[in-house]
């Protein structure tokens, strides 16, 4: 439970639930992700696809529920022989693997498909087809998609709710009843063939087939961009990403939002942290958003 996370992130005292939600909220955010992690698997729970950690602590790389649970078991372990600090560095650092394999751990991690494919990037770099499956198999409707996931699988074309229903069915049942490989999944829709790809493995009736078509037809393929901006004092902005992923990068040097067209670029201003997302964009290239530009330092 609670109280259990909170021995092993060792807090001092014992603070109710909402004294403790004041503490990790003054937390980075990599940090606060850990704990809640923490707090379920020390209770005994699957993280539920509802939460972003469902996603950034790999759990939507399990194929079924049966190996979710092999994977709290393994976190569970890892706590028994790992610090708290040690978890939440390794996680914002990108590291998590070898922190799994410090801890005699990697081999059970490598029997996990695509596990590692999804850990070497977290938190900060994801396929987006992981966001897809969260929002596919999510059962509550409280998952919105992230806006990789509405411009590479074609949410952005469903025009009414009905449609974004019926599309996401086509999705749900690839994960679930045909059980593809989402990262086969991943390079089908990079490569643009995503209809081509769906059609293989779940029935679609002759009279859906051309809506499916048209709903799956997305920007790809398409080449990996580069942005390269300077400011007034001549700093250098460049940023590269490759097509399908979802990214969150942490820029040294925040910055602020310019507008040139159709891109907008990060601006350096001064040192610290910045989130950013980079995704594909219509027309001319990639858009670059910053994250909660109000709690910028």
């Amino acid at each position: 439970m609670i109280t259990r996370a909170n021995r092993y992130v060792r807090v001092l005292a014992s603070p109710d639930v909402e004294s403790m939600r004041q503490i990790a909220s003054s937390w980075p955010k990599s940090k606060s992700a850990c704990y809640a992690l923490c707090i379920s698997i020390l209770s005994d729970w699957r993280p539920s696809p509802v939460g972003k950690i469902w996603v950034t602590f790999g759990f939507c790389a399990c194929p079924d529920e049966y190996v979710e649970s092999k994977l709290v078991i393994m976190y569970k372990t890892l706590f028994q022989r790992c610090t708290f600090d040690e978890f939440w560095h390794a996680y914002d650092e990108s590291s998590l693997m070898d922190l799994f394999d410090r801890h005699g751990l990697k081999e059970d991690c490598l029997c996990i498909p695509n596990l590692e494919i999804v850990l070497e990037g977290s938190p900060l770099v994801f396929y987006s087809v992981w966001y897809l499956k969260q929002f596919a198999v999510d059962e509550t409707e409280r998952v919105v998609p992230q806006f990789s996931v509405f411009m590479d699988y074609g949410f952005n074309k469903c025009l009414s709710p009905s449609l974004v229903k019926d599309l996401k069915g086509i999705y749900k049942r690839l994960f679930l009843e045909a059980r593809v490989d989402p990262v086969k999944l991943h390079e089908a829709c990079v490569a643009g063939n995503l209809f081509k790809f769906a059609s293989g493995f779940v029935k679609i009736n002759k009279g859906q087939r051309k809506k499916f078509a048209r709903l799956m037809k997305n920007l790809y393929p398409l080449s990996t961009y580069q942005v390269r901006r300077w400011d007034r004092d001549l700093h250098v902005v460049e940023l590269e990403f490759m097509r399908g992923w979802d990214i969150e990068l942490r820029v040294v040097d925040p910055g602020v939002v310019r507008r040139w067209g159709k891109i907008l670029s990060v601006v350096i201003l001064h040192t610290a942290y910045v989130p950013v997302h980079l995704h594909a964009c219509t027309g001319n290239g990639p858009e670059i958003s910053i994250q909660n530009p109000s709690t910028i330092e």
